[in-house]
Order: C-alpha cells, then structure tokens, then sequence
C-alpha cells in the first residue's frame, strides 16, 4: 500500500499534505492549534498553538518555523484584535459620512470616537475591579481580625 495520497489532502488550517502518514500527524498537531491568522488572501497563514507555538505556511506549505518568536505572536494578538474591531465596526458604522447634531461626521471620525470611548469603559471596568479586588481583601482582613479576636476572647472566659 502506498503512503501517497492521490491528491494533496488540505486541512482546515490550510496545511497541505502529500501522504497518508504526513496527513495523520498533522491531524494530531492540528487538534493543538489555537488560533490562525491570515494574510493575502491566505497565502500566508501562521498557526498559533495553545502552547504558545508558532509557524508559518505559505501558499499551505509548511513554510518557517517562528518558536520563540514572542514579537511574531504579539503581532497576530494585534491582527486578530484590530480584525475584530474592524468587523464589530463595519456592523455599527454608516457606509458614508453622517449628520450627528447638524455636523457631517466622516466614518473615521466615528471610528476614532468610538475607540476613545471604548478605551474610556475599559478603564472604568479595570477601576472597578481593582476596587473590588480592594474591597474582597479588606472585608478578608476584618474576617480574620474578628476571628482572632472570638479566638482571644474565648480563651479569657
């Protein structure tokens, strides 16, 4: 039995196989595979693995090896974060510029808004769970005075 396949097999992450034992340890690495960014209309692909792993195919071959790359995957953290604004957007946004209160507002106008606010509640929401975070290790304190001071008072009686 050969260990060709007929045609190169394809996996959903974009890794082009050319035999049967390729295409099963790649299935296994594949399953490892966190999250795949894009570029150039999938010319190039990196897979990033949840242990932190990554690597680059380009045109579905297996094409350079990034581990220890941190700047490579902070990257992709960016693409993948600057993608999903823009989708979040294009879904919120007017195609053309708009009226707000008498006043033409261009799209980039919005967009800028709309990341200052966005950056504003984020601040907000890290306030308020550093005050909860505060509040938890105070009310955590008293418990432990109050208990210390049931344990010295029982211990007078």
């Amino acid at each position: 039995m050969s260990d060709k396949l007929s045609a190169p097999a394809i996996c959903t992450c974009g890794f082009k196989t050319m035999s049967a034992s390729e295409a099963a340890k790649h299935l296994k690495e594949c399953k490892l595979i966190s999250d795949i960014v894009e570029w150039e209309d999938g010319k190039y692909k990196i897979l990033i693995y949840f242990n932190g792993e990554l690597k680059c195919l380009r045109y579905g071959e297996k094409w350079r090896d990034l581990v220890g790359d941190k700047m490579v995957l902070t990257l992709c953290y960016k693409v993948m974060e600057l993608e999903s604004e823009l989708a979040e957007l294009k879904e919120v946004l007017p195609k053309e510029p708009t009226t707000f209160g008498g006043k033409k507002i261009s799209v980039d106008d919005l967009f800028k808004e709309w990341r200052k606010v966005k950056k504003q509640l984020q601040a907000r929401i890290d306030h308020l769970e550093g005050e909860a975070q505060s509040h938890f290790t105070h009310s955590t304190k008293l418990e432990q005075e109050n208990e210390k001071l049931k344990k010295e008072s029982e211990g007078r009686l």
